[in-house]
Formats: C-alpha cells, structure tokens, sequence
C-alpha cells in the first residue's frame, strides 16, 4: 500500500474508534435505563425488543471492532514490510 493510502485508512480508523467509544457510551447508558425499570415493564414486549436491540448493537459494535483491529493489524505488517 502506498503512504497516502495507508494515512487515510489510519485517519478512517480513529474517526471509527472514537465513533465506536460514543456508541458503547451510548450502549451503557441505555442498558443502565432499562435496568432502572420496573422488572414488569422489562418483561413486557416493549421491554424485551429493547433489550434485544441493546444485545445487537452490542453485537454489532464488536464485530466492528473485529475489522478496526484487523485493518489496524494489516496495516502494521504492510508498513513492516
């Protein structure tokens, strides 16, 4: 990969990251809220499609972080060559 190339995936990657930090935050607060209600509320359909929207998300920030620390990985073993 050529120099340019490689800058502007490494600034992709931090702008990711810091995306990523957000979206966990986010996550948190969320997760922390639904705890906060009524067991009832938590077990009604409302309750359980949010919960299971706050495991996808958490899913999905993984699996993206799956591809940052590959990309991160590439990166590094093509500026080593």
């Amino acid at each position: 990969m050529n120099e340019q190339r490689i800058a502007a995936i490494e600034k992709i990657l931090e702008q990711l990251d810091g995306m990523m930090d957000e979206l966990e935050k986010i996550l948190n607060e969320q997760e922390q809220e639904l705890q906060a209600m009524p067991r009832a509320w938590r077990n009604s359909r409302q309750g359980e499609r949010m919960e299971e929207a706050l495991e996808n998300l958490e899913d999905a920030l993984g699996s993206l972080d799956e591809v940052v620390c590959y990309l991160e990985d590439a990166i590094a073993e093509d500026e080593d060559e």
